[in-house]
């Protein structure tokens, strides 16, 4: 799959978005699937992923909604930011987050876990 890393509005948020293509090794139903994560952005180190700043959603065709998971309340993944390249923009680290679906097909998983997930990605705009 791949990562894509966006600024939201200029602000200091940034926006994750792990997409991972139908077919690949973690899908088994055939259906895209893109993780989203959001950290108030301050430089390396770690950040908190809660129920508010962590999703996945499972898309077939690209465009329709299969299944929508979330960061159970109470719960918390982690993102570790543990490169920086303000002139390039760069950015790469790790994370893991767990999930439980609230509404998609019943023979989706209840829920996922994410451990040792690596990211490299470039900041847009």
């Amino acid at each position: 799959g791949t990562m894509e890393i966006q600024n939201a509005d200029g602000t200091d948020t940034l926006i994750f978005r792990g997409i991972g293509r139908p077919g690949d090794y973690h899908d088994f139903f055939g259906d895209a699937e893109v993780l989203v994560m959001k950290v108030n952005f301050s430089g390396p180190g770690p950040y908190v992923i809660t129920t508010r700043t962590g999703a996945l959603y499972t898309l077939l065709g690209g465009d329709m909604m299969t299944s929508e998971y979330k960061v159970p309340a109470g719960a918390v993944g982690k993102l570790v930011i543990s490169a920086y390249d303000p002139e390039e923009k760069t950015l790469e680290g790790s994370f893991e987050v767990f999930l439980e679906q609230i509404h998609g097909l019943p023979e989706r998983p209840d829920t996922l876990r994410s451990r040792d997930g690596l990211f490299r990605g470039r900041i847009t705009e």
